[in-house]
């Protein structure tokens, strides 16, 4: 059976209002987010510089690239987060998405926690007309 798109919460964009209900789990989570100050308007996501060249970076940017066949002819993202939420690696296949990366300051350096009162969520972003 196939997803329907428009009931299936993956295929949404949140926190935009939408005429479609989100489950349950998800808008109290939403709730929960706002009343801790969390705007939907703007992710305030950290930024921090990010060593290109690490080790890190050196061991798992391959491992990632490697797996960027299996996501051929789709609108994908592969990005590489340390252990403090920290993007650093992000390759992507459309100019498209790149910019839809960058709006949403999923970006190299960005740093998104779920530590102390607020909520950073960074959304996936598909073709589903809404992006």
């Amino acid at each position: 059976m196939q997803a329907d798109p428009v009931r299936d919460p993956v295929r949404r964009r949140v926190p935009a209002p939408s005429p479609v209900l989100l489950r349950r789990d998800i808008a109290s989570s939403w709730r929960r987010s706002r009343e801790r100050g969390a705007d939907r308007d703007g992710l305030g996501v950290g930024r921090v510089d990010v060593d290109a060249d690490s080790a890190f970076v050196r061991a798992g940017a391959p491992v990632l690239l490697r797996a960027a066949g299996f996501l051929a002819d789709t609108a994908a993202s592969l990005a590489l987060t340390d252990a403090t939420g920290t993007v650093t690696w992000r390759r992507q296949s459309e100019r498209a998405l790149t910019r839809e990366l960058d709006r949403a300051e999923f970006a190299c350096g960005a740093t998104a926690t779920t530590r102390g009162r607020s909520s950073k969520t960074w959304v996936d972003l598909s073709r589903s007309g809404e992006a």
